[in-house]
């Protein structure tokens, strides 16, 4: 049975990483482009969403074998909520993938829409994950630059190449327990 896909904030990207070849995918954005199947707004206000079982993007839940949100998170005001929205999507045993700027990176801090940054320890703790629910499955670190890229890389040299201010990006694998 081919695995379900939901694309957040899919945009106009045609090319995204981790899709199965065969899955059925679903994008989700909050303009109405080409090739986008809903349409909504995926923001949460803080002071009204904030951990609110309730916020509807009029999608089914536990549905999706994967979530990909790449660099949507920073935009939103309560990233939280927004990864307890994103869980809600899972399936059973559902993985949720999560990329976003490395807060070394200049992009992370170059734009007023952004509204967090985010390191690559984030989800190491022992808070935040059992909260949202969700296990660490493995970080990648994309090498390079905003405007150029030369691939992933995990594990030691992923970190080693972090701290000398290589990576632009994490790519977090969560999987919902």
């Amino acid at each position: 049975m081919p695995s379900k896909v939901c694309i957040l904030g899919a945009g106009d990207k045609l090319d995204v990483r981790d899709v199965p070849p065969d899955a059925k995918v679903t994008r989700v954005d909050i303009r109405p482009l080409p090739g986008i199947d809903v349409v909504a707004n995926l923001q949460i206000l803080p002071q009204i969403d904030s951990y609110n079982p309730h916020v509807q993007w009029n999608l089914p839940e536990e549905a999706f074998d994967i979530v990909i949100a790449e660099h949507i998170v920073e935009h939103v005001w309560d990233r939280i909520a927004f990864l307890v929205a994103c869980r809600r999507l899972l399936a059973p045993n559902g993985t949720l993938i999560v990329e976003v700027p490395s807060w070394k990176a200049q992009v992370a801090h170059n734009t007023l829409e952004h509204k967090s940054t985010w390191g690559r320890a984030i989800f190491d703790d022992g808070y935040i994950t059992p909260m949202l629910k969700l296990k660490l499955r493995k970080v990648e670190f994309r090498v390079g630059w905003e405007w150029y890229v030369f691939g992933y890389t995990r594990g030691f040299w992923g970190r080693m190449l972090d701290r000398v201010g290589l990576v632009s990006a994490y790519r977090f694998h969560l999987r919902r327990i």
